[in-house]
């Protein structure tokens, strides 16, 4: 596979909702990951979904911070490990700057066998920030979850992408290897978790 002429394809969603509706600051976007084979046809090499949360537009419009991300159970999830509720301001311990323009949520990152091996998935997640996102004042976040042993995966799309080629016997060893392969362009884990994160201001070694 030729992973240097790769691309993502985004189709993404916006909501209509009138100003200071929670799903007003979070859009969604799903995109579709194509290389090209040994004879320059495209290829379906995996996908990459997730979210936008425009924090500093909560923030500007003075509107709560908790309101906002409950539009999504996976958007709270993710923010409450790096917003603090009692002092309504990001955690001073961790590396974000004070204003945070976006938060890119990466909900699942999914491989094709046949691509695997070639940082495919890292190298998506980086062009996927840097086309939603500008500047510095940014953070994005994921959970490094081993789709084998996830439940809530669906049957077609672990037969699409032929995720039971994966050994299912040691979940804490595929994770670690997920912590490790992200940490590659900075992702910290977020304390004992694994949940993770990177804020624009390491942006030079996330390489964007």
């Amino acid at each position: 596979m030729e992973m240097d002429l790769a691309y993502i394809e985004f189709s993404s969603t916006a909501s209509m909702h009138e100003a200071y509706d929670p799903d007003s600051y979070v859009s969604e976007f799903k995109g579709r990951i194509i290389a090209f084979d040994e004879h320059i046809n495209e290829v379906e090499a995996g996908v990459i979904n997730g979210k936008v949360f425009k924090a500093s537009a909560v923030i500007d419009d003075n509107f709560s911070m908790l309101d906002a991300i409950d539009s999504s159970s996976t958007l709270r999830e993710m923010v409450l490990h790096i917003w603090d509720k009692e002092t309504e301001e990001f955690n001073p311990n961790m590396s974000i700057d004070d204003c945070v323009n976006d938060i890119v949520i990466i909900d699942e990152v999914i491989v094709s066998q046949t691509c695997r091996g070639n940082n495919i998935a890292l190298s998506a997640i980086q062009n996927t920030v840097r086309h939603w996102v500008s500047g510095y004042e940014w953070i994005v976040m994921l959970k490094a979850s081993p789709l084998q042993h996830c439940l809530l995966i669906d049957s077609s799309i672990i037969e699409r992408y032929e995720l039971n080629g994966f050994n299912k016997d040691d979940e804490e060893k595929a994770t670690s290897k997920l912590l490790t392969h992200y940490g590659k362009i900075g992702f910290e884990c977020i304390d004992d978790t694994n949940f993770m994160y990177v804020s624009g201001a390491l942006k030079s070694k996330f390489k964007i």
